[in-house]
């Protein structure tokens, strides 16, 4: 059976990798809730254009 003994250099680095961790998972997050807001916002866009050309084509007929 193997010891492990933990010093504080260890435990410090154990730290800094699982903050490092949660950082990148937020950052992934924060990115695809941005990549959806815009995703929304452009087809919201899209659809007020839309609307705008039909009533256009409608005043010209």
């Amino acid at each position: 059976m193997m010891n492990y003994v933990l010093t504080a250099g260890t435990g410090i680095s154990i730290l800094l990798v699982s903050v490092l961790i949660y950082a990148a998972i937020e950052e992934v997050t924060r990115l695809a809730r941005n990549r959806k807001i815009f995703a929304e916002y452009a087809e919201a866009r899209e659809a007020r254009l839309n609307d705008t050309f039909v009533m256009l084509n409608e005043l010209g007929k």
